[in-house]
């Protein structure tokens, strides 16, 4: 009697032991899967956040660009009557000299108003002001 029921009472552990032990394995599996899935939609996530942070940086750099114009513009707002007038003579071949001749003003002022223009118009030569003088409408 004893051994017998010593005997049923091992094979019943043995048997849960293996219950346990596939319930474990269904565990582990669902598991691993779940892993998978949150691996798989993190790395859509990031695919996303990725393509999103590209189109901020296009639109950050046409909003940058967009200022800039804009700060140039208000910039060549200011334009003075004097260095208007100078202006108006940066596309002819004249010297800065001649300009001052044509103008009344000595050489020095002719050149000074210039180079307020540059700054104003946010270029660093002659060649450059007059090209943006005239994207701006400022010159014919």
């Amino acid at each position: 009697g004893a051994a017998a029921a010593d005997a049923a009472a091992a094979e019943a552990v043995a048997e849960d032991a293996a219950g346990v032990a596939a319930a474990d394995q269904a565990a582990a599996e669902a598991i691993s899967e779940d892993v998978a899935e949150v691996a798989a939609a993190d790395e859509v996530a990031a695919e996303a956040v990725t393509a999103d942070a590209a189109a901020v940086a296009v639109v950050d750099e046409a909003a940058a660009e967009a200022v800039a114009e804009d700060a140039a513009t208000i910039r060549a707002a200011s334009i003075t009557t004097a260095e208007a007038r100078v202006l108006r003579y940066l596309p002819t071949p004249l010297t800065f000299a001649l300009i001052a001749g044509k103008l009344g003003i000595s050489r020095s002022a002719a050149r000074e108003r210039a180079e307020r223009v540059y700054q104003k118009l946010g270029v660093h030569s002659r060649a450059e002001a007059v090209s943006r003088a005239r994207e701006l409408g400022l010159l014919d």
